[in-house]
């Protein structure tokens, strides 16, 4: 059975202009259909947001989840003419004409499409078979009516950062105390021929920076972090051992044994069949602000480190 969202008609809940044009219809061929969306344009800025997306849409880590930019780019296609590509980016950054008009996502998800729609003051109608899906759409579609500041919320959240800060954050030698922004996991698992407990990486590179040209890679031995160029392809670590960086343990799902080179099938049942998988925190990453003397000012520069 599939769970669903009504028709809605929140006015106040999501941020639009008060200005916006009723809907009259669509062109008969739409500026989408035509082929004259400003694709580069939108990639630049789809790349931006995905950095530092909207915190409606943080509120859930849904998969997949597409950008607000990439729906409101698709709205705006629609709402034009074949022959208005000229006024593309001028209805994108305003007011796209959509009061009055019904948007239907039977397969809703995260629930941008629906929330970029209301934006532009259309009702929306969304479906999905997942209820967990519907359920975060319903919290978007209705956030804007609550308010954030209330003593009642910000008891709440004290109690639960108290309780939870302790598992974000560690301590890093030169450092001290620092926070954790991202932990990394990692499955282990026993090898049925040899009996050895290897750990299942698709690789040894934990991220990478095209602008910098750098990546951060770790010592499939010992697991020592090294900062390196993104050139490289193989890390010599200190403690005497050569690691491949793209050469993980798991390729095109099989899992290959370091000790005794065994394979065996990344979803085999029979390392399931009884027990969860074994699986342990690898690395943390976090930053550490620092404020530097300036010209007359206090600059704040962040450090990166992994442990």
């Amino acid at each position: 059975m599939m769970a669903s969202l009504p028709i809605c008609n929140l006015d106040r809940t999501i941020p639009g202009s008060d200005a916006a044009q009723p809907f009259s219809g669509f062109s008969e061929r739409t500026l989408l259909e035509a082929g004259q969306i400003p694709i580069e344009q939108l990639a630049e800025l789809a790349l931006r947001e995905g950095q530092r997306t909207n915190p409606l849409y943080r509120v859930h880590r849904w998969f997949a989840r597409r950008l607000g930019s990439q729906f409101r780019a698709i709205l705006t296609g629609l709402a034009l003419g074949g022959e208005d590509a000229d006024r593309f980016w001028e209805t994108y950054l305003d007011t796209i004409p959509l009061r009055g008009a019904i948007v239907l996502d039977p397969f809703v998800g995260g629930g941008t499409s629906l929330v970029e729609a209301r934006r532009c003051h259309a009702r929306v109608i969304g479906y999905d078979i997942d209820p967990v899906a519907t359920l975060i759409t319903r919290f978007e579609l209705s956030a804007g009516a609550y308010e954030p500041y209330t003593p009642a919320i910000a008891e709440v959240c004290a109690v639960v950062s108290q309780a939870l800060s302790k598992f974000h954050t560690t301590h890093v030698p030169g450092h001290g105390t620092c926070t954790v922004l991202h932990h990394f996991w990692v499955e282990r698992r026993t090898c049925h021929t040899c009996g050895a407990l290897s750990e299942i990486h698709p690789h040894y590179q934990l991220a990478h920076s095209k602008d910098t040209g750098c990546q951060w890679v770790f010592c499939q031995r010992c697991h020592q972090v090294y900062e390196l160029s993104l050139s490289r392809k193989v890390l010599a670590c200190v403690c005497g051992a050569r690691t491949r960086i793209s050469c993980g343990t798991v390729r095109k799902g099989t899992v290959r044994c370091p000790a005794c080179g065994g394979s065996s099938a990344l979803s085999s049942r029979r390392y399931y069949a009884d027990t969860p998988p074994l699986i342990r925190t690898h690395k943390s990453m976090g930053v550490k602000a620092k404020k530097n003397k300036g010209k007359g000012f206090l600059r704040r520069r962040a450090s990166v480190w992994y442990v």
